[in-house]
């Protein structure tokens, strides 16, 4: 069986093209928007761990603090010499750089850019 082309023609042409190219432009920022709220979540579980591992020093220097005090004397009256506590140097993390990939956001926002473009072109 062949089959055989069938040609009809649209009224307003132009006015279904700038609906789907808009329909385009809606159906990207969505997109855009899925990668911004995955980069969210991501960040949000980064941060969540660095918050996990920070209460676990945290408890460590508790623990050390703890075993470097002295003990209380059982008679408050007298007079004892105290123990001096070593002081550590914390050290201090570095300011750390934006770990999400502009890059797809940005091919997206050139891409919504185009269509915008494309859609401003048509007459109506």
């Amino acid at each position: 069986m062949v089959m055989k082309h069938i040609h009809t023609m649209i009224e307003r042409p132009i006015e279904i093209r700038k609906a789907i190219l808009e329909a385009a432009v809606k159906s990207t920022e969505i997109l855009r928007q899925e990668e911004v709220l995955k980069d969210m979540r991501d960040h949000k579980e980064e941060l969540k761990r660095e918050i996990g591992l920070s209460l676990a020093r945290l408890k460590r220097s508790v623990l050390g603090i703890k075993k470097a005090l002295p003990p209380l004397p059982k008679d408050l009256d007298v007079p004892h010499p105290v123990k001096p506590i070593e002081v550590k140097e914390v050290k201090k993390r570095e300011e750390e750089t934006e770990k999400f990939a502009a890059t797809s956001r940005q091919k997206m926002d050139a891409e919504i850019a185009a269509l915008r473009e494309r859609i401003a072109r048509l007459q109506i």
